[in-house]
């Protein structure tokens, strides 16, 4: 079963940071959450750990070179957001992209 798993740091109205998780099924709408930090620091420590949790789950990389966001200044894209999508393997063990 090919399922996803994506990760985004935003800003909010207040000041600090809040984490984005999408998670289910290729092809489907999946499933969404969000946590609230009070600085972009918890926030980007929590991605990190759910990063590595999904790493050893068995998920892939889609996109290695945004995956290291403690070593980025500045943020990626118009809104100031970072993210990462991570994929997992098809049952076939083929990647999915």
């Amino acid at each position: 079963m090919a399922r996803f798993y994506l990760l985004a740091i935003e800003p909010t109205l207040f000041g600090g940071s809040s984490l984005m998780r999408c998670w289910g099924r290729i092809g489907t709408k999946g499933q969404s959450k969000i946590d609230l930090f009070d600085t972009g620091t918890e926030a980007t420590e929590a991605f990190g750990k759910l990063v590595r949790s999904k790493l050893k789950r068995g998920y892939w990389r889609n996109a290695p070179g945004q995956c290291e966001l403690q070593a980025r200044s500045e943020p990626v894209g118009r809104s100031g957001a970072r993210s990462i999508r991570i994929l997992s393997r098809d049952k076939l063990g083929n990647q999915i992209a």
